[in-house]
């Protein structure tokens, strides 16, 4: 029998869905890289793109709209999704340490964990201000500032927002906020003076980095919305709604923001990665770690050695390509490609009301056409990594096999829910057990088949309840899916009013080299065993074999004593039903294996 079989020799760890990542897994769904496994480890599954960040303050977008949903690109690139934060890595053993599992080994590993400003420049910053990243905390935030400044407005209160730092982000945030809340409170024109927006900075001038004519109409715009800007004052430290600068001076606020000097966690030097003098990992020209050869870096966390850049999304984007490329060329052993990121880059800047502002070197460009031209480049940007072509059904016919209607029909049910709804249909089993002969045993109790679990007497007290499951895995994280199996497989005890008492395993695992057959057992069977301890079930043995796909099951054991049975087959019009979770599941897992589960 001819037979292909692909098996993982190789593992990519992607720690961080940042802009670099989305383009790493997008190459890889495009152009698979047989035997090489891809996981990706992200602290959240949704990650929003910062391009569309003062479009949505603005109220110009949805929340939904400025976000990239990781599972569903990981998903299309066949690469698995972890939603947890690393606790550890050791380089030595290249293991990954996340909590409440067993730890991950890897082959090679690639950072793209982002920036957020410095909250020990500042101090209270961490306990009185709200930094601008990670984008999802400034959000909560905002979510709650915008109706209270409405409010109080509205109300003939001032509400007072500042804003530290005189770069890009501050500028657009400004811009964006004043928009907002003036449109929610029904101004057409700007400058309302009950809401007081102030940007602070220590630089001489906003946007140091931009041409004249930016600054100067930048400057010009803010003021004709009553944005008021304090230049040159180095704030010395946050305080209850109060900014503290040097020489004294001190500015009240009922909630401050600040984007300053971006910075990266503690734990990449910790783990002994090179890196710079400011703490951001340190790579060559391949986005390659200059002390670890087979850890890769990209985006605001990464320093390339070589080549100082601003820490902005747009190198972060055009990092993407080359490390996509380098990590693929790293695994199949070939030489690697080298990248010179660009100069300058062009910054497109919302300035409020619908219009926007295009800046690089001596380049100044103003209007509502700017805006078109990023809303264009910002939209072209999300569908990219959140549109993919629907999976078709992987069902083979060859031509003139069967009718057209039949065919139709079995393609449609190849693509369907993998959890229950991969159970044989009720009318199928249903013939075959009709005809199956039958060899009655008096202590057997449950014998018409329409029941959750087998009853057998064992004496006059006791009642030995069994079931049994299987699941063909509906997720390709081996310990989440033995997680849900589980529960699912001890369910059918429950349902007939008993508790569970032990189970035997039943396990498919593909095949995969050693190594990562032995793992993804482990993941398996930790998985499971974590359940069965929240519910106090013994696993008291099982099987294992090599499978095409990754299965699981349980048959579990029960014993009744002298308690009623809750048989479905004694239901009765009026009786109470009782449910313990969401009806739809399988609604669901049927939308993700076409990309449209949200």
């Amino acid at each position: 029998m001819k037979s292909t079989t692909t098996a993982v020799v190789k593992r990519l760890l992607l720690v961080g869905g940042g802009h670099s990542h989305l383009s790493v897994l997008r190459r890889l769904a495009m152009r698979p890289v047989a035997g090489l496994e891809t996981v990706l480890v992200t602290r959240d599954v949704l990650t929003p793109y910062s391009g569309a960040l003062p479009g949505f303050l603005a109220g110009r977008y949805r929340l939904q709209d400025i976000h990239i949903d990781l599972r569903r690109l990981a998903q299309f690139a066949g690469a698995r999704i972890i939603q947890a934060e690393v606790t550890g890595i050791n380089l030595e053993s290249r293991r990954l340490q996340l909590p409440d599992r067993p730890p991950m080994g890897f082959d090679i590993l690639s950072l793209n964990i982002g920036s957020r400003p410095d909250a020990k420049i500042i101090p209270g910053a961490s306990t009185h201000a709200v930094a601008v990243k990670p984008i999802d905390t400034f959000l909560d935030s905002w979510a709650t500032v915008a109706p209270a400044a409405i409010t109080r407005v509205g109300a003939g209160e001032p509400y007072t927002i500042a804003i530290v730092g005189g770069g890009p982000a501050s500028v657009e945030i400004a811009f964006a906020m004043e928009e907002k809340i003036r449109r929610e409170l029904g101004r057409k024109k700007p400058g309302e003076p009950l809401l007081r927006i102030r940007i602070i900075t220590a630089d001489t001038r906003l946007l140091s980095s931009h041409n004249s004519r930016v600054q100067a109409m930048v400057a010009d715009r803010l003021a004709e919305r009553g944005i008021e800007v304090l230049t040159d004052r180095r704030v010395s430290a946050f305080r209850d709604q109060c900014v503290d600068c040097e020489g004294g001076e001190s500015h009240g606020a009922d909630v401050i923001y600040y984007a300053t000097g971006a910075s990266v966690p503690d734990w990449p030097g910790e783990t002994g990665l090179q890196v710079d003098d400011r703490g951001f990992i340190a790579v060559n020209d391949h986005l390659q770690s200059l002390s670890h050869p087979f850890v890769f870096a990209a985006g605001d966390a990464a320093s390339m050695v070589s080549h100082s850049r601003p820490k902005s999304g747009v190198y972060a984007v055009r990092q993407g390509k080359p490390l996509s490329e380098n990590l693929v060329r790293y695994a199949t052993g070939r030489r690697l490609v080298s990248y010179r990121p660009q100069k300058r880059a062009l910054a497109l800047l919302y300035s409020g009301d619908g219009c926007a502002i295009a800046s690089r070197d001596k380049l100044f460009l103003q209007g509502r056409w700017v805006w078109e031209w990023k809303h264009r480049i910002d939209q072209a940007f999300l569908h990219k990594y959140g549109k993919f072509p629907e999976p078709g059904a992987s069902l083979k016919l060859a031509p003139g096999i069967t009718d057209k209607d039949t065919a139709r029909s079995l393609r449609a049910q190849a693509m369907r829910c993998t959890g229950c709804g991969a159970k044989v249909g009720a009318g199928t089993l249903h013939g075959v057990l009709q005809g199956l002969p039958i060899h009655p045993q008096e202590d057997v109790l449950s014998q018409n088949g329409v029941e959750d679990a087998a009853l057998i007497r064992l004496d006059d007290q006791r009642t030995l309840m069994q079931s049994v499951d299987l699941l063909p895995a509906m997720i390709n994280d081996p310990w989440l899916f033995a997680r849900i199996a589980t529960n699912h497989c001890l369910s059918d005890i429950y349902a007939m009013g008993c508790d569970p008492h032990s189970a035997l395993a039943v396990v498919g695992i593909p095949f995969a080299s050693r190594r990562f057959m032995s793992e993804n057992l482990n993941e398996l069977m930790a998985g499971a065993a974590e359940e069965l301890r929240r519910h106090r079930t013994m696993l008291i043995g099982g099987h294992s074999t090599e499978t095409p796909q990754l299965l699981f099951g349980l048959s579990v054991n029960g014993f009744l004593m002298s308690r009623k049975v809750l048989h479905k087959s004694h239901l009765q019009p009026g009786d109470v039903l009782i449910l313990t979770k969401s009806l739809g599941t399988g609604t669901l897992l049927a939308a993700d294996n076409r990309y449209r589960a949200a």
